[in-house]
């Protein structure tokens, strides 16, 4: 898939739509659950695709380890 294709498929209104959702697929996938089965019943859900789900949580947990980095080296 071309790059602006991926970007597009991460947009604010993914995100509004999955944030809500955002503490219990951790908790499911914490708890064993498939990812992919987590992301598809969202996309049910959501009315989005499971690639929109699954891109998204992934953009969130990697802004999260950036933001975990840069604060990290503000301390040291």
């Amino acid at each position: 898939m071309a790059r602006g294709n991926q970007q597009k498929l991460i947009t604010s209104g993914v995100g509004n739509l999955v944030n809500p959702y955002l503490s219990s697929i951790f908790q499911r996938v914490e708890r064993g659950q498939d990812f992919q089965m987590v992301a598809q019943s969202v996309a049910v859900e959501t009315k989005l695709s499971a690639k929109q789900v699954a891109r998204y949580v992934h953009a969130v947990i990697v802004a999260a380890e950036q933001f975990d980095k840069s604060n990290h080296k503000s301390f040291v």
